[in-house]
């Protein structure tokens, strides 16, 4: 029998981690929809009035027309699923694997904190 990381609703194995608590989602019930997947309409300059009326932007959708996850939402790589002290450990486990997204994860930390941004 093969580990899997199980969905918290469904228990159905996980695509989605939510970064900044614990929780996975299958691509079925994780949460959709977020202003950060938003962009300005076309043809629309970023420092004009009009950039401030949240009507002119537009919601990316996926290749099935669905909303996407919140940008605090991760894909769980397939490697995960299949090593299991990845499931059992969790992201630590992970970087052990993959230290270059580690780096990564600390860049946008740093730049978070950099930019004032607040995710407690």
């Amino acid at each position: 029998m093969k580990n899997y990381i199980p969905c918290v609703v469904c228990k159905q194995k996980a695509t989605w981690s939510y970064m900044p608590g614990s929780e996975n989602y299958c691509d079925n019930c994780v949460p959709r929809g977020c202003s950060c997947n938003s962009e300005l309409k076309e043809g629309i300059d970023y420092n004009s009035e009009a950039a401030k009326d949240p009507a002119n932007y537009v919601e990316k959708l996926d290749d099935k027309g669905r909303r996407y996850p919140c940008c605090e939402f991760s894909d769980i790589p397939e490697d995960f699923h299949n090593d299991e002290d990845l499931v059992k450990n969790g992201w630590e486990a992970y970087y052990k694997l993959h230290p270059e997204d580690r780096q990564e994860s600390e860049e946008v930390e740093h730049w978070e904190h950099t930019m004032g941004v607040d995710n407690d």
